[in-house]
Formats: C-alpha cells, sequence, structure tokens
C-alpha cells in the first residue's frame, strides 16, 4: 500500500508573494516615470500649420536603469511634444502617449523587480524560519 502525503498551502505566503510581486512591479513602473524622452524631428515647416507639424522620426525613451527605447515617429508632431521647463527636458503632452513607453521598460527592466522581490522573499522566509529558535534561547 502506497502512503498518501499531505501537501498544505498556507494562504498567508501565498497572499505575501502575490503582494511582494504586485509592489515590487509598481515601484518600479513609477520609478519609470523618471525617466527621459529623446526625440529626432524633421523640422519642416508647412505651409498652413507651421513648425508645429513637423513629423517626429525618432523616439529614445532612456530609463533610470540605464535602458534605452528606441522606436519610430509613430506619426507624432511636433504639436504632441512639451518642454519641461522644471527638468530641462521634453515628453509628451497627453500621458497616455507616454503610458505604452512606461510599460515596455517595465518589461525592459524585468530584472530589478524580479531581484527586489527575490530579497524581500529571501528576508521573509528567513524571518518565518528562525523566528521560533531565537525567541526561545
Amino acid at each position: 500500500m502506497t502512503k498518501k502525503t499531505e501537501i498544505k498551502i498556507n494562504l498567508e505566503i501565498l497572499y505575501f508573494i502575490f503582494f511582494t510581486i504586485l509592489i515590487t512591479f509598481i515601484c518600479t513602473f513609477i520609478i519609470e516615470h523618471f525617466g527621459e524622452f529623446k526625440f529626432s524631428v524633421n523640422w519642416k515647416k508647412h505651409p498652413d500649420y507651421g513648425l508645429w507639424a513637423s513629423k517626429v522620426e525618432e523616439i529614445k525613451f532612456h530609463t533610470p536603469f540605464a535602458n534605452i527605447l528606441e522606436t519610430d515617429g509613430k506619426g507624432y508632431t511636433a504639436r504632441d511634444i512639451e518642454d519641461d521647463p522644471i527638468y530641462k527636458g521634453k515628453f509628451f503632452k497627453n500621458y497616455l502617449i507616454r503610458l505604452p513607453f512606461y510599460l515596455k521598460a517595465v518589461l525592459v527592466d524585468i530584472i530589478y523587480p524580479i531581484f527586489l522581490t527575490m530579497i524581500i522573499m529571501g528576508i521573509y522566509f528567513f524571518r518565518r524560519k528562525f523566528k521560533n529558535q531565537l525567541s526561545h534561547s
């Protein structure tokens, strides 16, 4: 006869793992907002709209973790770009245009939330394992 083994899953640990992964990805997403956009614009004066109709030829997003996302202009014009007087940089006026760049940057920089998750979970499991041993000594 074979002996059945029973596996017990602690929901507290599953919730902790889920929320740790979620929080580290949210933190990375927030940090990506400090990245920098660089644009290559073909400045040609349009007869009706002036320089604002000039097409963006290339978009580069430099992440805070030193990675670069490059793409073509995607049909954007100089009208979609705004100068930021505080940070002395350029960015898209509309947040919905910037959002895909931030999401892709999280995927490019995925190693950082993974490492942070592993460190937090390692500390948690270490404390959980040795909590009883340290308190009884």
